[in-house]
């Protein structure tokens, strides 16, 4: 990446999460590549103090949001913001070292937007979204696949792919040029109407290969531990509005009715069957029923009195700390390693050596067995990658476990992730793994080494496996 790459300003905001909070800044001290400052918003309900946030040498600025508006908590972040690129991410959720150096280089197009990349969900391992794609009238979806460019990036597409909110990166010329967020949008399709409108100034939005976050989908004011929007009231007024905005002046207000009837037919039928199943409380239907008459109700006065955006007022009493700092890690400064587990288990010894590594600067992703489905997390600055064993393994009928799911998943690591630099274990065969050239190292020379010269050093002389 050149060294004239772009201040990147990243966006955190929270609302009473401060583990998740944490967590999240210990994933983007490790950003690799780009020049960034963190950018942290507290909502009402946020427990994390100033002084434990901005004692974190990558956070450049505290603000503070007096109401529960995602909007307004980002236009409030991007209004302390000084990159030429604003990146926004959820307090749930935690970058791959890459996610920056994979996108940013999009905005040497002068006419770039906004771009976002693969948002992995809750395990770790599957999408939420490699994008989004939704109509004029707000009905919104997943895309598994990349959308074909330009089909869905120009003002006429009635269907426009976006990036999602927690894996968004927005050109800060671009964000000011078209009034920042709207705030009538305190939660869902902020991100969404904000697309359309780029879009419809000119402007490119585009989702892009790689560019990872891992969203951990955490339980919010309106959604329950079992990852279920309880409460809908918001998601059906946003709905409302959206379509009031951007396809009654396309469509009419009958088809407009029309569609806005469809989605809550769809949202009350969700909820009917989930509070029959008994994965919502009892009377969660009714209240949805009763969020949907009001919601429909505000539908109305807007298409009978057109509405315009509710345009930020920046606040700079809001900005509590504010300092000049940027971080700048380059990839040669670390060593990337995947640590096998003997026998695929994580000792405590193995857990502590990698602990270790991790604190002296290394990216390790430590690989071991699954007790159920196959995970990825980041945990005490480790990449923790739990991999199921796959069908045909009995372990009560005293079946080895293989290791052929844990080399495959250093194989992904190195594909899909991140280059490896080597792979740590005692008598790992490389069979299953598919790239040219690895170096293994022992665990117990590696941790001889002081410093990452010298850990490159043993790695030059160590043998090379040709696979």
């Amino acid at each position: 990446m050149s060294t004239s790459a772009p201040l990147v300003s990243i966006v955190v905001c929270s609302v009473g999460r401060p583990e998740a909070l944490n967590l999240c800044l210990d994933g983007l001290a490790r950003l690799e590549e780009i020049p960034f400052e963190v950018v942290v918003v507290l909502g009402p309900g946020a427990e994390s103090s100033a002084s434990s946030i901005i004692s974190r040498p990558e956070v450049g600025g505290l603000v503070r949001c007096p109401v529960r508006n995602l909007a307004r908590s980002r236009n409030l972040g991007s209004d302390a913001a000084k990159g030429e690129i604003i990146a926004f991410i959820d307090d749930d959720a935690y970058p791959a070292e890459g996610w920056l150096s994979d996108l940013v280089p999009a905005f040497d197009d002068p006419e770039m937007g906004a771009v976002g990349g693969e948002t992995l969900d809750y395990t770790g391992r599957t999408h939420q979204a490699v994008a989004s794609l939704c109509t004029l009238a707000g009905d919104a979806r997943p895309l598994l696949a990349h959308p074909t460019m330009g089909l869905t990036e120009t003002p006429a597409a009635r269907d426009f792919s976006y990036p999602i909110g927690t894996n968004l990166l927005v050109r800060a010329a671009a964000l000011q040029s078209i009034g920042g967020f709207d705030e009538q949008f305190d939660y869902y399709h902020d991100e969404t109407d904000l697309a359309r409108r780029l879009l419809d100034a000119g402007w490119i939005v585009r989702p892009l290969p790689r560019g990872i976050v891992f969203h951990k989908f955490l339980p919010s004011a309106i959604r329950s531990e079992r990852r279920i929007a309880t409460d809908r009231r918001t998601i059906l007024v946003n709905r409302a509005y959206f379509a009031a905005r951007h396809q009654t002046p396309i469509d009419g207000p009958d088809v407009v009715r029309r569609d806005f009837g469809a989605f809550a037919d769809r949202q009350q039928e969700e909820i009917g069957e989930a509070e029959a199943n008994g994965a919502v409380p009892s009377g969660t239907l009714s209240s949805l029923i009763a969020d949907r008459q009001y919601a429909a109700e505000r539908l109305e006065g807007w298409l009978a009195t057109p509405p315009s955006m509710i345009r930020h007022i920046p606040d700079p009493s809001s900005v509590e700390v504010r300092r000049a700092t940027t971080t700048l890690k380059r990839s040669d400064e670390v060593l990337h390693l995947a640590l096998i587990a003997p026998a695929g288990v994580a000792s405590a010894d193995i857990l502590r050596r990698a602990i270790e590594l991790s604190d002296e600067g290394c990216r390790v992703h430590l690989i071991e067995h699954a007790t159920t489905h196959t995970t990825v997390d980041f945990e005490g600055g480790l990449w923790r990658h739990r991999v199921a064993h796959g069908p045909g393994v009995d372990v009560l009928a005293g079946d080895a476990l293989p290791m052929e799911p844990l080399l495959g998943e250093v194989a992904r690591i190195h594909r899909d992730l991140h280059a490896l630099d080597a792979i740590v274990g005692e008598h790992v065969s490389l069979a299953a793994l598919t790239a040219s050239v690895w170096r293994t190292i022992d665990l117990e020379h590696l941790a001889d080494c002081a410093t990452t010269s010298e850990r490159r050093a043993l790695l030059a002389s160590d043998s090379e496996i040709t696979t």
